[in-house]
């Protein structure tokens, strides 16, 4: 009855939240209910709770469920882009654990700027509803930009986009704003 019921539950949330959940076991008594990209985790428990209050999943409300949002490269260099144009992305790299006095790296493999971005990425996706929707149409083109930046072939021939490549290249930008390709 539990699979059955989580199942639905599964349906009955993502008809509320306008994304499709996957109900995944998570041994006895207990559910993860994920999605990608779409509301917040916050969003999505407010209407976990209003499902469950209709009454039609009584079997689900004693189980351990937990909400787990995915997140792809896009909503990554979609926030990331975002940041960068509202001026918060250097802001937060220049924030970050400094060394030698310096406010931007001087190198686009600066471990500690590495780290202030990605830690100042992770917490926009966190934060926003739908991450991979571009804020402005003019942010279309340099997401497309960074995404091929942080795309290379790895195993075999088949593409692989990674956050740490795509930060590479930001970073790289940050340094020299001029340089080709730098996501204006």
């Amino acid at each position: 009855m539990s699979r059955r019921q989580a199942g639905d539950l599964a349906i009955a949330l993502g008809e509320a939240a306008g994304v499709t959940v996957r109900p995944e076991s998570a041994g006895v008594d207990a559910w993860d209910l994920r999605w990608a990209d779409g509301p917040t985790l916050v969003q999505m428990r407010v209407h976990l709770a209003a499902v469950l209050d209709t009454g039609r999943f009584d079997a689900m409300r004693d189980r351990r469920i937990t909400l787990l949002r995915g997140t792809t490269c896009r909503a990554w260099a979609a926030r990331a882009i975002a940041s960068r144009r509202a001026g918060t992305l250097a802001q937060a790299v220049a924030s970050g654990p400094r060394r030698r006095g310096r406010t931007l790296p001087d190198s686009a493999s600066d471990e500690q700027a590495q780290a202030a971005l990605h830690r100042h990425v992770h917490g926009l996706l966190e934060a926003t509803a739908w991450p991979q929707r571009a804020d402005v149409p003019a942010d279309e083109e340099p997401i497309a930009a960074l995404l091929a930046a942080g795309t290379r072939s790895r195993y075999g021939d088949r593409p692989t986009c990674t956050e740490q490549d795509m930060a590479h290249a930001l970073l790289g930008a940050l340094i020299d704003p001029d340089a080709p390709g730098a996501f204006r």
